[in-house]
């Protein structure tokens, strides 16, 4: 649900990030597999799906495989080039904040 151009904006400034809409193998893939995917990886999911995420989380929390960190989007954000900036902008800022590769591991930011 996140536009590639965040991404992309991001990879520009030094940071592996990676849309789903990006992979040809990761689209089509279930949010439970995602997570998965991104715990193994070591890597954050970046999502406005707040509604299922904050609940596979905490599933995930729960049954002890745990995830790699969750940062929410609000739904309401928009997909315009300042929008897009400023997520940009607002990620950069919690890699910096955060770069450890397990900081926000079982962590949830909103954005």
């Amino acid at each position: 649900m996140i536009s590639p151009l965040v991404s992309s904006g991001l990879r520009s400034h030094g940071i592996d990030a990676i849309a789903v809409q990006e992979s040809v193998s990761l689209r089509g893939t279930q949010d439970i597999s995602l997570l998965r995917i991104a715990r193994d990886q070591r890597r954050v999911i970046v999502t406005n799906n707040v509604r299922d995420f904050r609940v596979l989380q905490a599933e995930a929390e729960r049954d002890g495989i745990g995830h790699g960190g969750v940062i929410l989007v609000p739904s309401n954000a928009l997909c315009s080039r300042p929008a897009v900036g400023k997520m940009i902008g607002g990620l950069k800022a919690i890699a910096a904040e955060h770069s450890g590769d397990d900081d926000l591991r079982n962590r949830e930011i909103w954005l």
